[in-house]
């Protein structure tokens, strides 16, 4: 399925400008993904910086311990690098993904409270 999202993707790219019906790819598991559907490194690239100004947006869904701190795939390191928004549930003292300056006595966060976080900030919702 994934191969087809990616053709189609591809296509967009060629004629831009055109009303395209927008996709929101839902990943649980990149790991898994990449290994069961031979996706090349480029291609994922292209689905992660291109996709969402073409209307394929990619939603990765799973713990830190799956998309951050997971050093030794090389997709995940590409989503690290690459992505530029993540909603984080947990403190932001408490993750790695993004470092922020000057951020002292961060309460817990209750199970309807999480961040959304940017490269140059972030935002508290609920």
């Amino acid at each position: 399925m994934l191969k087809t999202i990616l053709e189609d993707l591809k296509k967009r790219m060629t004629v831009p400008g055109q009303s395209y019906a927008e996709w929101l790819v839902i990943i649980p598991d990149v790991v898994e993904l990449a290994r069961t559907s031979n996706l090349s490194e480029s291609d994922f690239k292209l689905l992660i910086s291109e996709g969402a100004t073409y209307g394929v947006v990619p939603v990765f869904l799973g713990t830190v311990q799956d998309l951050v701190n997971n050093t030794y795939d090389n997709y995940v390191k590409m989503i690290v690098h690459l992505v530029g928004q993540v909603f984080l549930g947990q403190r932001i003292s408490d993750q790695n993904h993004t470092r922020y300056p000057y951020i002292n006595n961060e309460p817990s966060l209750k199970s309807n409270q999480g961040y959304l976080l940017y490269l140059d900030g972030y935002e508290f919702v609920k």
